[in-house]
């Protein structure tokens, strides 16, 4: 008996510390592959606001029709030039995922836009254009909700200028020329065609595992993204700060960091 519960003993002890052993190496993993992808993420993100602003930049520079500009703002009725400025503008919309196009005079008035029904323009854009045109760079704004169509979207303002304009170091910037802008195009980058697929996309095959991109507003954190387990959370689910503060969306938006990550309960309050 004494020899079975020594047995017993020595093989449980060891087993003990073997599970331990491999459970930390298992947690290990798991905790490097969230780093892994979560700088690949990062830099996905950073990635695809730079081909926003590299798109508006090749708007800037390339030999758009000025002159056509000019006399379509003048005289608004002119078919021969709004049909033809018309297609340049929807094609811009197509090929930088937007939702909207318009182009708008250096008052701020919307004077063409697509599709061709929604001309309304709210304050949020105009912020934006009014910047593009005081600086004669691109300007993006943060994710917000239209107050018109209810949708989800940046607005990125693009300065156009008739005379050269030379790119900057920083694809970010474009260094205009001397004279105004003759105008500015305000587009609706749709987070949903390309942004949010990107961070819901997961490399390896996990039932549970997904991206936060979240913002700090006031005493809140506010979801930006679609989430894996709450559908319809984007810009709407809301966290307090204070009755939420061992949550890890909580703790980073306050700006706590850590070389290895934070625990704590998600917005479905289970532990992740």
């Amino acid at each position: 008996i004494v020899t079975f519960l020594f047995l017993l003993l020595g093989i449980g002890t060891v087993g003990f510390f073997y599970v331990k052993r491999h459970m930390g190496a298992g947690r290990q993993n798991e905790l490097d592959e969230i780093s892994a992808v979560a700088d690949l993420k990062m830099q996905s993100i950073l990635a695809w606001r730079a081909e926003r602003l590299g798109d508006a930049q090749a708007i800037m520079v390339e030999p758009f029709e000025g002159q056509a500009i000019r006399e379509f703002l003048a005289d608004p009725a002119r078919g021969e030039v709004r049909s033809p400025l018309l297609a340049w503008l929807e094609s811009i919309r197509e090929h930088n995922q937007s939702l909207r196009a318009v182009l708008l005079d250096p008052q701020l008035t919307v004077r063409l836009t697509s599709p061709e029904d929604k001309t309304y323009f709210g304050p949020i854009a105009a912020a934006f254009a009014a910047e593009a045109l005081r600086t004669r760079q691109a300007a993006l704004s943060d994710l917000h909700l239209s107050r018109f169509s209810g949708e989800i979207h940046f607005d990125l303002a693009i300065p156009l200028v008739s005379s050269s304009v030379s790119p900057a170091s920083d694809t970010s910037e474009v260094v205009a020329a001397s004279a105004q802008p003759i105008g500015v195009i305000v587009l609706e980058v749709d987070p949903r065609r390309h942004l949010f697929p990107t961070l819901q996309n997961w490399p390896t095959p996990s039932p549970t595992a997904e991206v936060l991109l979240v913002r700090r507003e006031g005493d809140e954190v506010v979801y930006l993204n679609e989430l894996r387990h709450r559908a319809g959370a984007a810009l709407v689910l809301r966290l307090s700060l204070a009755q939420h503060p061992k949550t890890p969306v909580v703790l980073a938006v306050q700006g706590q960091e850590q070389k290895s990550c934070l625990e704590g309960p998600d917005y479905r309050g289970v532990p992740v």
